[in-house]
């Protein structure tokens, strides 16, 4: 990316994990094939999908889109919109929650630096489904180093790694219902 745009109020690793988004996953329309055709397509197709942030409804959102799309078609255009399976409730943990800060104060113990943490996850669904239905708030905390490439290809975790985040969720586990009490 050359430059990042948004919200100026949000960093731009925020913006790009923790903001709402509409992505266009795919266009297309008109000749697919081999070589070259001088038609004018009769019909054109996107596909689209959002990522929600925290206290946005999928039900809402996804109206909403659909509105704006009917509301800005020409009228000499027929629009159809195709309403895909899948949606999920967006969750954000707040960042002065205890099970952060007393998580922030294990990584500090173990590492002995000062640790930043960063917003990650946009939109991951059982985060949701667990706040909607039991009313819990979650955590999660991963191992990877930024060179190990998570979700990419050849991605690899480092074994030091995975034993000490057992260190440290242990440690939590053992702190965490003091803290919540206080």
């Amino acid at each position: 990316m050359k430059a990042s745009f948004g919200e100026p109020e949000y960093t731009p690793v925020e913006r790009s994990v923790a903001r709402p988004t509409l992505e266009i996953n795919g266009m297309w329309g008109g000749f697919q094939g081999q070589g070259v055709k001088t038609v004018i397509p009769h019909e054109a197709f996107a596909k689209i999908t959002c990522r929600l942030a925290a206290n946005q409804d999928p039900e809402k959102i996804r109206e909403l889109v659909k509105a704006h799309i009917y509301r800005v078609a020409p009228d000499y255009v027929d629009v159809f919109v195709e309403d895909l399976p899948g949606s999920a409730y967006p969750y954000q943990l707040p960042a002065e929650h205890t099970s952060v800060v007393t998580l922030q104060r294990i990584l500090e113990q173990t590492t002995g630096k000062h640790v930043a943490f960063e917003r990650n996850g946009g939109t991951v669904p059982v985060m949701g489904m667990l706040r909607q239905t039991l009313g819990v708030e979650t955590i999660t905390v991963g191992a990877s180093q930024k060179d190990e490439r998570a979700h990419a290809p050849n991605e690899f975790l480092r074994l030091e790694n995975f034993y000490w985040l057992q260190e440290v969720v242990c440690m939590y586990l053992e702190e965490l219902p003091g803290a919540l009490r206080k």
